[in-house]
């Protein structure tokens, strides 16, 4: 039996919203070209652009069939309007915020590959725009108490 429940709920969320920030692929450290584009891009998208971001993901998710019954039906108009706005922003960071990296990162890999990366940084900074906000990851640490602790450390012979 564990003595201190809290203590380890409260280790295993802060584990899980750290890695989620590793992630995001920390601009801190960045030396590959990968690295050197994502971290580009991280820092070259404003509040207003990830905010733009955020929105176009979740409305593009709330197309799969498993979801659409859940969510409001999307307006089209809205959706085409985040759409332009997010390849806007794609087409602003590879041919100019980020054009260095991105030509650097092309060469080492290929244009499709360097295409596939600036699509999953876009990925990451909506998905860590939307993880980070505070109503968000309160409503991400309720599920922590529906999962039996004992059990899942049990595993590890805690």
């Amino acid at each position: 039996m564990i003595k201190n429940k809290t203590t380890i709920e409260a280790v295993f969320i802060s584990l899980f919203l750290l890695s989620t920030l590793l992630l995001s692929n920390s601009p801190a450290y960045s030396q590959t070209p990968t690295e050197k584009l994502s971290s580009c891009i991280f820092h070259s998208i404003n509040e207003q652009e990830k905010n733009s971001l955020m929105k176009w993901f979740v409305l593009a998710f709330a197309q799969h069939p498993e979801i659409k019954g859940v969510i409001t039906p999307v307006d089209k108009t809205l959706m085409g309007a985040l759409g332009k706005d997010v390849s806007d922003l794609q087409t602003s960071t590879l041919t100019k915020r980020c054009k260095k990296e991105f030509r650097e990162l092309a060469k080492s890999v290929g244009i499709p590959a360097a295409f596939a990366i600036s699509n999953e940084t876009l990925g990451k900074v909506a998905g860590f725009s939307l993880v980070t906000q505070k109503d968000v990851v309160k409503e991400l640490q309720r599920y922590k108490q529906l999962l039996d602790f004992d059990v899942i450390l049990g595993v590890v012979g805690y």
